[in-house]
């Protein structure tokens, strides 16, 4: 799981370019260190699902999972956790890897517990939470 965590830490980096090339103007340089909270979770919906869903991940190796079924319960925990989490309504760019981290232990943790029956019993599964 830390290295869905690290992943997705990672991939939210072109969400720091992507507000930096998408700004025009002083206003928008200034805005664009600010971001909304609505777009951090549309990027974190579209990366968590190669992240958490990847064929040779955790999730995929260790519990008996269809891809769509990973992708739409994801995408359902990444929405529990951002009404369960204290997200700020626009935060600082620099702190991207901050609720980024939160929003993946959160979603983690939330497929462990809705996914417990279908894990797979193999000893690296089994050392895992």
């Amino acid at each position: 799981m830390l290295e869905n965590i690290e992943m997705l830490s990672k991939s939210l980096i072109y969400l720091i370019v992507f507000f930096g090339i998408s700004s025009h103007g002083k206003e928008k340089i200034d805005a664009a260190f600010e971001v909304p909270k609505n777009h951090f979770f549309s990027f974190l919906k579209k990366e968590s699902l190669a992240n958490f869903c990847n064929q040779k991940g955790y999730f995929r190796t260790c519990f008996d999972i269809t891809n769509s079924s990973c992708d739409e319960d994801v995408v359902a925990q990444i929405d529990e956790c951002k009404k369960s989490l204290k997200i700020p309504d626009s935060f600082d760019v620099i702190e991207i890897s901050i609720h980024s981290e939160k929003i993946g232990e959160c979603v983690g943790k939330g497929l462990e517990v809705k996914w417990t029956e279908r894990k797979k019993g193999t000893r690296e599964c089994a050392k895992r939470l």
